[in-house]
Parts: structure tokens; C-alpha cells; sequence
């Protein structure tokens, strides 16, 4: 089975998604910008939900499918996109749709499927040793209404009240969230969006870094740091992470739990399991997928 996804440069997430896939030599990924017809495959994925894709649907006969990442919370902030989703599942043109999250597939039923996400372990890698490691690192798709940036910043602002001299490390701030981080007096350095090796060395320079979003299909972000040995706090909504090691705030609607989760994780030596975990849940993660995909060669 010959599988071709894309999806536009700018799709992040998705991205991430097919281009860790292609790494595997699960498939190839060809950006939404470049792809050229005819295509040599059986089958093709598009990733999210774009304009160009409703022109596509007729210009390619081979087997269609779509990857949805966002989880279903996401879809609901951002009406637009529960929109586009509906049109998927009931387009017949596109055989089926891939979600990430388990409990959407379960929902919609029908030509839904579920896989998890792979993880290209060795494309996360700093680019050398970085000892002095210093503040906290918040490193998220800003615009995506799921990510809980207020609370999140509001949290590090409280944390900041007792202890001045930890700065929080940001890049792509939306202009809201700049005034927001502004107004409340946040002491921070927006490095500016950043991907590839820039991203992985500034995570790995932090002590620490921030993932306590209200709802996730995954949470690359999260997995990035733990693999750069940066603990990542995070919300229940990444049930992956063992809430044992101190890595998990309950409360991800109270900027004053956060703060104190902040506190406890920042001047608390970082568990040893931290890398380890991450590397098994890469590894379960890939495994299952694979087996996946080879089920996925006789779905109808």
C-alpha cells in the first residue's frame, strides 16, 4: 500500500504528524504547496481541512482519506471547524477519517477510524549539551483556543510574585496574549515561533516547561520536552504521562494550582524515568500504528 498525505506547510500539528510518519518510512508527505498530480499512490490522507482539498477530491481518483487532530474540544471552540468536520463525514468521496483522538471515532462511528500518532524519536535532538539550563519554556500553538494560554500565563505570573528571577521563555504570542502578558506585569523573552533544531535547543535550555492545556488528541509538545529531559507540567488531558511522577496539575482552570504545580516541579530534581517514559511511549505508540495500518489495507 503506497500512502501519500499532506497538508499545508502552515498546519503545524498535522504536519508533525506526517512528516514523524515519513521519517518512519511509513508513508510519504508531501506539502499541500508542492504536490503535484498525478500522484504514484494508493492511497492519499489530507491533513485538517483546506479549500484546495475540495478541488482535489475530483482530480484524484486514488483511495481518500483525512487525518482530524483536533480534539473534539478544539472543534467546538473553533465552530468553524466542526463545520468542515461534519462535510467529511458525510462527503462520500472521502473514504474515511482518521482521528487521533479515541473517544471521536467512538462518537461518529461509521467510516471513523483510530491510530495514534507516530513519533520519530530521532528527529528530536538538540543541536549539543546545554548545562546552565534556566526558566520555564511555554512553547504551544497559540491560536488554537484548546491551549489554555491565560491561565497559563496568569499561573507564571503568580509564580513570579516569590520567585523574580525565573523568566518565562515564549515564542509566537498572539497581539491579545502579548497585551494580556503586558498588562499583568509577566516577566518574559518572546523568542519568536520557532521549529526544527531552534525549537528543540530551546526547550532543552529550559528547567522546565508548560503544557496544561483543557484537551488534547496527544500533546507532541509535552513528549518533545520529556525526550530533551526538560520536564513538561501538563493537564490530565495527556492520560500517557503517570501522574506519579509529579508532572500532571489537576486543575487546569485554576491559574493558582498551576502556579503552585509550577513551584513544586521547578525546584524539584527531575525524575530520572522523565526520558525513559517518553522513549516507551514512542515506541507503543509507533508499534500500534503500524499494526494500524496494516488492518486499514483491507477496511471496505
Amino acid at each position: 500500500m503506497r500512502i501519500v498525505t499532506t497538508c499545508p506547510q502552515e498546519y503545524f500539528g498535522v504536519s508533525r504528524v506526517f512528516e514523524d510518519g515519513a521519517a518512519l518510512g511509513l508513508w510519504t508527505h508531501i506539502p499541500l504547496e508542492t504536490l503535484q498530480l498525478p500522484l504514484e499512490a494508493d492511497r492519499i490522507i489530507f491533513g485538517g481541512a483546506h479549500p484546495v482539498y475540495h478541488v482535489l477530491l475530483d482530480r484524484i481518483p486514488q483511495e481518500k482519506w483525512v487525518l482530524w487532530t483536533s480534539p473534539l474540544l478544539q472543534t467546538e471552540l473553533a465552530r468553524v471547524e466542526m463545520e468542515q468536520l461534519l462535510y467529511f463525514m458525510r462527503e462520500p468521496r472521502i473514504r474515511h477519517v482518521w482521528f487521533g483522538e479515541k473517544e471521536a471515532k467512538n462518537a461518529f462511528g461509521g467510516k471513523s477510524v483510530h491510530a495514534p500518532y507516530p513519533i520519530a524519536v530521532d528527529r528530536v535532538k538538540p543541536s549539543g549539551p546545554h548545562e546552565n539550563k534556566q526558566g520555564i519554556g511555554f512553547f504551544v500553538p497559540f491560536t488554537n483556543p484548546q491551549k489554555n494560554v491565560f491561565n497559563q500565563l496568569a499561573a507564571v505570573k503568580l509564580f513570579q510574585e516569590t520567585h523574580k528571577e525565573v523568566s518565562l521563555w515564549t515564542g509566537g504570542l498572539t497581539p491579545e496574549q502579548t497585551r494580556f502578558a503586558e498588562a499583568v506585569g509577566l516577566q518574559y523573552k518572546d523568542i519568536g515561533w520557532r521549529t526544527g533544531r531552534d525549537y528543540y535547543d530551546d526547550l532543552h535550555q529550559r528547567m522546565m516547561s508548560l503544557h496544561v492545556s483543557l484537551s488534547e488528541s496527544f500533546g507532541y509538545g509535552a513528549l518533545d520536552s520529556m525526550l530533551l529531559d526538560t520536564p513538561c507540567l501538563v493537564s490530565p488531558a495527556m492520560p500517557w504521562i503517570p501522574k506519579g511522577l509529579g508532572l500532571v496539575c489537576g486543575d487546569p482552570s485554576n491559574p493558582q494550582t498551576i502556579a503552585n504545580c509550577i513551584s513544586e516541579l521547578y525546584f524539584t530534581e527531575p525524575p530520572p524515568e522523565v526520558r525513559p517514559i517518553a522513549l516507551e511511549v514512542a515506541r507503543a505508540r509507533n508499534d500500534s500504528l503500524k499494526m494500524r495500518l496494516a488492518e486499514w489495507e483491507n477496511l471496505p
